[in-house]
């Protein structure tokens, strides 16, 4: 296991007008912990520009651009390629939102222009095409609309005509409503299609304004013509109205390509402008962390021991010399961030102990522990020499290939080798995708053995469990040890003490088996059990200061009952090895059933491919939550408190671009 690195606390003094140059060197250089700087008598504190909404009303618009562009199902082709960068001048955050303001500007004119002209030959269309299907059906019924509006403009004063289309479930509504009013009226409807009817309605003059108000009160929208075809012969105003629909049709086809071309022209602008926004600011939000005085700011945070000195040459460099700096040890009150460096094998793990917290700046790590621990535990639970692989190539995939981030790659390289510890163990228990008997187990076959003699499963999982309980108090003693607690570390129930009666408590059982009578009346039960009990009620008491009755119900139940009830929570891992022998035999068994016919063999198969798949899928999920949480209870209750933060330093991810000089 692995101690954290070692911080060093930098307090720097730095000129106002070196702020920014040195904050954007130090996200570059990635080692640098902005710490809140609170000291007495520096009161007032960096204050956020307006940068930083200038900087959130720019994405806003960047958004919207790109909101225009999906909304039309536009999107760059990028088939997986790789992301080419861009090359940019870094610049002052006033020139950069300047320059992105403008080029936006231009951007956004130019979308928002074809978006709106392409909704408008939509309209445009519809209105047409509407007005085009009622001239057919005019037609069909012989009646020329110009002719309809001279009568009754000039002729038929008395009578009130409304021609026009409507919603198709309203149609029956509103003729329902105007008999209400009228029983002299005609009343004429033809479905133009699933959402709107032509209507044409004729009644007396006297009641068309309150008709009108009803058509008014529903989605009746009148034959409109435009002014120029008023005049026109209805055939010839149908060709028209084709002519028109036809003109659209190809205008709109040009509209959207421009805006499909502007999309793809301009997505790579539009990921460099929000990148580049998004760093100015975070850039201007870190402000509010600084002290400030008249002329300088202060700016305190922690750094690696070994990047120390880097980290110090950029500030001189960038600060021109206007900087004066200052390094400090972590003092006992303060609570640097963690950083562990664990070896490269072990690091996918960080995914099981992040999970349950980041290791306190003065505790070991115990990921290089877990690393061995955890494959083992999941191996013996799901032991499979052929589901074993397919797990490991999902975790491979998962973690190698699936473009993911990082925590889900973690996940996926812990999965692979819990897939290959089971793997290994199949070979212990003689399984091969649920089939047992293709070569002999080097060991031996969980449900066979759990039918004759479960004792040896069950005690196979206690000495497990011993073991990794035992190194689990050796990894706390090492804690103490640290911390200079030898005392401590000797009589805690967690310490040497509680190995001792670990051990000792173990050998009683395996020597007696549950028969408590013979295991009290054993003489070695005094030095194995009782007289490391003792010690640690003692340490309790005299060493921790615990009152005498808190020592001694310590002793009794987090000492005694308490490593007892988590050796024994170990059995689940030959509990969980029999229950997957179990399905593996059910599985066997209905296959065993189907007749030696050509469809009995594909039955075999199908059953066989199906049974394998609920096996790995279940007992994967079943296996790694039971493995976990043995982690979390029964090993890490024994040294690792998890109640660090962990070290993050300023820094950007840049995707899409590359700073190519300073300003």
């Amino acid at each position: 296991m692995k101690k954290p690195v070692r911080m060093k606390k930098l307090k720097i003094l730095l000129h106002k007008d070196k702020k920014e140059q040195v904050l954007r060197r130090l996200f570059d250089g990635g080692n640098f912990q902005l710490e809140n700087v609170e000291i007495e008598g520096i009161e007032d504190k960096g204050k956020q520009s307006t940068a930083t909404v200038e900087a959130m009303s720019l994405l806003s618009r960047a958004e919207e651009v790109r909101a225009i562009f999906a909304e039309l199902g536009i999107k760059a082709e990028t088939d997986g390629a790789p992301i080419e960068k861009v090359h940019v001048d870094e610049k002052s955050s006033e020139e950069t939102l300047k320059e992105i303001s403008i080029k936006l500007n231009a951007l956004e004119e130019n979308a928002r222009s074809l978006y709106t002209r392409l909704h408008e030959i939509k309209d445009e269309r519809e209105k047409l095409e509407t007005q085009l299907q009622t001239l057919k059906v005019l037609k069909k019924l012989n009646i020329d609309y110009s002719s309809v509006r001279e009568e009754y403009e000039r002729k038929y004063v008395h009578i009130y005509m409304a021609i026009g289309s409507l919603s198709t479930d309203e149609v029956k509504i509103v003729q329902q409503d105007i008999s209400k009013v009228t029983t002299d009226f005609a009343f004429f409807s033809h479905q133009l299609s699933d959402e709107r009817s032509i209507v044409f309605i004729v009644a007396m003059k006297k009641q068309g304004e309150e008709i009108a108000f009803i058509l008014n009160l529903h989605t009746f929208k009148p034959l409109d013509l435009p002014e120029e075809f008023k005049d026109f012969e209805l055939s010839d105003a149908l060709l028209e109205f084709k002519e028109r629909i036809a003109n659209l049709d190809l205008e709109e086809k040009d509209v959207f390509r421009s805006l499909k071309n502007l999309a793809l022209s301009e997505e790579k602008n539009l990921n460099v402008f929000s990148e580049l926004l998004e760093f100015e600011k975070t850039l201007d939000e870190i402000m509010t962390l600084f002290g400030r005085t008249v002329e300088t700011y202060v700016i305190h945070g922690w750094v690696p021991s070994d990047e120390v000195y880097n980290i110090s040459n950029i500030i001189r460099e960038e600060s021109e010399g206007l900087a004066a700096i200052e390094t400090e040890d972590a003092s006992k009150e303060e609570f640097p961030p963690t950083l562990v460096q664990n070896p490269k094998y072990a690091a996918p793990l960080e995914v099981i102990t992040g999970a349950y917290g980041t290791p306190a700046y003065d505790e070991y790590d115990p990921t290089s522990l877990v690393s061995i621990t955890f494959p083992i535990l999941f191996g013996f639970m799901f032991g499979d020499v052929g589901q074993g692989i397919v797990i490991a190539l999902i975790g491979f995939f998962i973690g190698f290939r699936l473009t993911v981030d990082k925590a889900v790659k973690n996940a996926g390289k812990t999965i692979m080798l819990c897939g290959i510890a089971a793997s290994l163990v199949g070979f212990l228990y003689g399984a091969f995708f649920s089939i047992e008997g293709l070569f002999e187990p080097l060991w031996l076959s969980p449900v066979h053995t759990a039918s004759t003699n479960m004792n040896l499963l069950l005690g196979a999982s206690l000495k497990l469990g011993v073991v990794i309980l035992a190194i689990a108090m050796l990894a706390n003693v090492a804690n103490e040890a640290a911390h200079h607690k030898y005392a401590e570390a000797f009589v805690s129930k967690y310490g040497i003490s509680g190995i001792w009666m670990l051990f000792g408590g173990a050998y009683m059982i395996s020597k007696h088996g549950t028969d408590l009578g013979a295991i009290a009346t054993d003489l070695i039960f005094l030095p194995l059990v009782i007289l490391p009990l003792i010690i640690m009620f003692l340490g309790g008491w005299k060493v921790e200061k615990q009152p005498i009755m808190v020592a001694f119900v310590e002793a009794i139940f987090e000492g005694l009952v308490k490593l007892l009830v988590n050796s024994i929570s170990f059995m689940r891992v030959a509990i969980l090895a029999v229950i997957h022998g179990a399905l593996s035999l059910i599985m066997v068994l209905i296959i065993e059933m189907m007749p030696p016919t050509t469809m009995g063999f594909v039955g075999k198969a199908g059953i066989f491919i199906i049974m394998n798949i609920v096996i790995i899928v279940m007992e994967l999920f079943v296996a790694f939550i039971q493995t976990m949480r043995l982690h979390y209870y029964e090993i890490f209750s024994k040294f690792y408190k998890g109640t660090g933060r962990p070290f993050k330093p300023l820094g950007f991810i840049r995707k899409y671009t590359t700073v190519d000089k300073k300003i």
